[in-house]
């Protein structure tokens, strides 16, 4: 019983090399001294069992600590794994917040862009009403001409270069108590804005010398309001004296404030347009390409004059997608509109996918009259998505599928023979040794 009780202890406390030696060494030694020291032969013999068992069992504690030593080892490992695992987790939620976030922002952008249109439209439509309406007026006989250039903000100026004196029309809405003196016209020279009086003398002096058949300028002048106003001045030369020189010049003014803010505007919608980072095409109502910007050359790799006035149609090369091209056009007749995920090729005949969205704009009888296209290559977006679901199936280290890509597979085959009323065999395969190389 004694010895079953040593023997017991010493595997307890093997897990612990200090503790074992403690208890053993001074629990066996001494008596093992003692016999071994005995004169009767009898006594020196259990004396050397002793000793052999004290040896065994420190071999046995040996063996048995350094088992418990490589579990400890193995299990630090797992969670450390674990931990692993879960900051592999955290970062794919990140990206995935971070994807919604663009997704949110590009569809920002497309409403301004959207809105953006729409009131450059309005505008346009008003200036070509506005336009028509002036060509009209002043299409009218000679009785209803002074009302037509009133109607139009159009005015007249008479020009006697000998007298310096200027008469004019339509300068009364920019200053109030506008004359045709010399300080008047001093006045309306001072008034001008200093960053276009250089262009003025220039365009004055070129049609004076006779380069030009027509003196043209638009400038700046500050109105009684303190504002600036763009005003645009067409005249010629009616008279000239024997020596050549001009002494009369005969034009008229207008008031292009309104057409220069809607130029503004234009230029924004292009720069706009230029400066997306998305694709945009617009095409009339046979797709036939009338614009396209710079991420259009840049996703594609087709130069603007490679694709403008060619059909849509030819720049399809699969059959793929010449089917979806179908289905678009047919969806873009009955609603409208057309959104989706296709695969398109690049001009090299790479292929890559997009997120194609297409609208198509009618006038106000209900014709269409262009379609807009907007795109976006989801090639790097892909890329992450396959990046992370390399990770939530492949361990990192050994770049081996893991259970979660085991467990999804055996799943959906037992799905797909539950379909289809087959069997379904599971292989099960024991390598020696391979626990040491997973560990």
């Amino acid at each position: 019983l004694v010895a079953a009780a040593i023997l017991s202890a010493s595997v307890a406390y093997a897990v612990s090399l200090p503790a074992f030696l403690t208890f053993a060494l001074p629990g066996l030694l001494p008596s093992i001294v003692f016999l071994l020291l005995q004169p009767h032969s009898l006594l020196q013999g259990w004396g050397v069992l002793g000793l052999i068992l004290l040896v065994a069992l420190l071999v046995v504690a040996g063996q048995i600590h350094r088992l418990v030593q490589g579990a400890l080892l193995r299990r630090f490992q797992t969670q450390a794994l674990n931990l692993h695992l879960e900051r592999v987790n955290a970062e794919a939620e990140a990206l995935n917040r971070k994807l919604a976030q663009e997704v949110g922002q590009r569809r920002l952008v497309e409403r301004e862009l959207r809105a953006a249109r729409d009131a450059l439209q309005r505008r346009v439509e008003a200036r070509t009403e506005e336009l028509g309406a002036t060509s009209q007026a002043l299409s009218q006989s000679e009785a209803r001409l002074a009302m037509a250039l009133e109607a139009s903000e159009l005015g007249l100026w008479d020009w006697d270069l000998e007298s310096g004196r200027v008469q004019h029309s339509y300068l009364e809405a920019v200053f109030s108590d506008a004359g045709d003196g010399p300080e008047d016209y001093r006045r309306l020279i001072e008034s001008i804005h200093p960053g276009d009086l250089p262009r003025i003398r220039r365009a004055l002096a070129e049609h004076l010398k006779g380069r030009s058949e027509l003196y043209r300028v638009e400038y700046r002048v500050r109105d009684r309001e303190g504002g600036w106003r763009w005003l645009e001045d067409r005249g010629r030369a009616m008279a000239r004296d024997p020596r050549g020189r001009v002494t009369r010049m005969l034009g008229t003014r207008s008031d292009i404030s309104a057409r220069k803010r809607l130029e503004e505007q234009q230029q924004l919608a292009a720069t706009v347009f230029e400066a997306a980072s998305e694709s945009i095409v617009i095409l009339d109502p046979a797709y036939n390409l009338l614009a396209v910007n710079q991420a259009f050359s840049r996703i594609t790799g087709y130069r603007r004059e490679d694709v403008v006035g060619r059909n849509a149609s030819l720049l399809v090369n699969t059959p793929e997608a010449q089917r979806h091209y179908r289905q678009i056009r047919a969806e873009l007749r009955q609603h409208g509109q057309w959104q989706g995920e296709l695969v398109d090729t690049r001009k090299n005949g790479d292929p890559y996918p997009q997120w194609l969205q297409l609208n198509l704009l009618r006038d106000g009888n209900g014709e269409a009259t262009h379609i807009v296209g907007f795109f976006t290559d989801l090639s790097a977006r892909r890329d992450v998505e396959e990046r992370l679901r390399h990770l939530l199936h492949y361990d990192e280290l050994t770049g081996l599928a893991n259970r979660r890509l085991f467990r999804e597979r055996l799943h959906e085959a037992a799905q797909r023979a539950r379909q289809e009323e087959g069997g379904l065999a599971l292989l099960l395969i024991d390598l020696d040794r391979f626990k040491l190389l997973n560990d």
